[in-house]
């Protein structure tokens, strides 16, 4: 992540997070259903995962903290 900019880091963000939402479907399918049907939901929960866990200096993360 360290050479990564942004933009990029945020389509694979995307893109990962959309498998996991793949994944956990059958265990939490109310959950996916939002994510999948409603777009303001969606945008919300993509960036706050990205917030989350976007870490443009590379540092390693130690219980949750950078």
């Amino acid at each position: 992540m360290l050479n990564s900019d942004r933009q990029n880091a945020r389509l694979e963000s995307n893109h990962v997070l959309s498998a996991v939402m793949l994944k956990i479907m059958a265990d939490n399918i109310k959950l996916y259903k939002q994510y999948s049907d409603n777009a303001d939901f969606k945008k919300w929960f993509s960036d706050m995962v990205f917030n989350l866990t976007y870490n443009k200096e590379g540092k390693t993360l130690v219980g949750g903290r950078k």
